[in-house]
């Protein structure tokens, strides 16, 4: 799929997001579902443990120690902060998802934009070039 485009469902609408080297290698993309304002994330708000299917809760405390614990260890840069997390965070955010679907960890209800821009924040602190 080309970045922007559209897969219907006839019930939901899902837009393929380019994001190269967002969460990891630079044909990586993302799928935001437009009825529910749901984005599928992959890695990012990556978490550890026996988490809650679902939260309300800020999970960057839980993204932020899972980054710092692999950056002491072999999963050192596992995410790359380059030139574009900024940009593609930022897109995202603006997407204003209410929910976010994470692969590992708890799936987050709540202001999506706001938890983008906070996980932005986090990743410049944690990965700074």
């Amino acid at each position: 799929m080309a970045d922007g485009e559209v897969l219907s469902t006839g019930k939901y609408r899902f837009r393929f997001l380019a994001t190269p080297h967002v969460p990891h290698c630079w044909e990586a993309g993302l799928m935001f579902e437009e009825t529910q304002r749901t984005l599928f994330c992959s890695d990012l708000f990556h978490q550890a443990g026996d988490v809650e299917p679902t939260t309300e809760s800020d999970v960057i405390g839980r993204c932020r120690s899972v980054l710092i614990e692999y950056q002491q260890g072999p999963f050192a840069n596992y995410m790359p902060y380059g030139t574009l997390t900024d940009a593609t965070l930022r897109r995202l955010a603006e997407l204003r998802p209410k929910t976010l679907a994470t692969m590992h960890g708890s799936v987050y209800a709540g202001d999506g934009g706001q938890a983008l821009r906070d996980l932005n924040q986090v990743f410049w602190e944690v990965f700074q070039p």
